[in-house]
């Protein structure tokens, strides 16, 4: 039989920090997407290229919250 290895885990940030973190960054994506349209004349690479990063930044946080609920019950 396998072992049952223990994880330490040490986390060093507070959930108001990491809230403002969020924020900040979904905040400068979307800022991305304005100065896009504003001074870049809605280039269509740049906008997928922000989708995606947005889409994939949002699938990991729900996908960390997930873990998180997992191993609280």
């Amino acid at each position: 039989m396998e072992d049952k290895k223990e994880k330490i885990v040490i986390v060093r940030e507070t959930t108001v920090s990491s809230v403002i973190q969020d924020i900040v960054t979904f905040g400068l994506i979307v800022l991305s997407y304005w100065i896009n349209h504003q001074f870049i004349a809605d280039n269509v690479f740049l906008s997928v290229l922000l989708f995606i990063s947005f889409f994939t930044m949002s699938l990991s946080h729900l996908k960390n919250f997930n873990r998180l609920q997992e191993q609280m019950k």
